[in-house]
């Protein structure tokens, strides 16, 4: 795989093992019935709890935290 940053770029060898992700946008359709999902909040000032962004794995995927 090959890594690019501000500085420049590096080759990392992963073994075949290692789970490689991508996150990208999606929306209400994706919260389905035992979707995995990781739900990020924040609590408000009277102690309720805002989810901030949801990560909802797809294809029977599950979320990396």
């Amino acid at each position: 795989m090959r890594l690019t940053y501000k500085d420049g770029e590096k080759m990392v060898i992963l073994p075949d093992n290692v789970p490689v992700v991508l996150t990208e946008p999606g929306d209400g359709s994706m919260l389905v019935p035992d979707a995995h999902v990781i739900v990020y909040a924040a609590r408000q000032a009277g102690g309720t709890l805002v989810a901030e962004r949801i990560s909802v794995g797809k294809d029977g995927s599950v979320p990396p935290i």
